[in-house]
């Protein structure tokens, strides 16, 4: 947990400008090596939404409250034993279009051991998302604000299981891969 104090003077409001998510968030890609496309890619239709620590979804919310990042196949018939989040990004939008600035808040990692772990600022550097079956739910972050961006979008990289892999994204993260 982060303690952010600023120091204001008579011109200033304590209270934190709403901050809107921009839905559908972008695209999400799912990697696997054995299988799918050329690339080694695999298309999966994922969904990524924005929600409370209670679950609930959200769109707009104020810059510091807590969110959580979910993810899930959108297709029910793909038969999957699990997915990981390998990186996930925010990238910052204003009045709809991409500012080019972004932040990596989960890292794919220079050694692929720490693919996965959180950038250590957003997220812990020793904590990653949790994967239950076919859902990945991230830890609980601040939502912030990049630069003078009026919204945020996540995008996501994700990397298959060959075997059940529930559990966190930063923990043992290469024994099912």
């Amino acid at each position: 947990m982060y303690t952010v104090t600023c120091l204001q003077d008579n011109t200033t409001s304590q209270e934190t400008d709403t901050k809107q998510v921009v839905f559908p968030v972008t695209g999400i890609r799912v990697v696997d090596e054995d299988e799918g496309n050329s690339d080694g890619s695999l298309d999966v239709p994922v969904e990524l939404t924005l929600i409370n620590i209670r679950g609930e979804s959200l769109s707009g919310i104020g810059v510091g409250r807590s969110i959580c990042l979910k993810a899930s196949p959108t297709n029910d018939s793909i038969d999957l034993a699990g997915f990981r989040p390998v990186n996930c990004v925010a990238r910052g939008v204003t009045n709809g279009v991409p500012t080019g600035e972004q932040y990596e808040i989960l890292r794919a990692g220079i050694v692929p051991m720490r693919a996965g772990c959180g950038d250590g600022f957003v997220i812990d550097a020793t904590d990653g998302f949790t994967t239950s079956g076919n859902v990945v739910i991230s830890p609980p972050f601040p939502f912030f604000q990049i630069g003078y961006a009026d919204s945020l979008t996540y995008s996501c990289t994700f990397s298959f299981c060959s075997s059940p892999c529930d559990g966190n994204s930063c923990a043992d993260n290469e024994s099912n891969l």
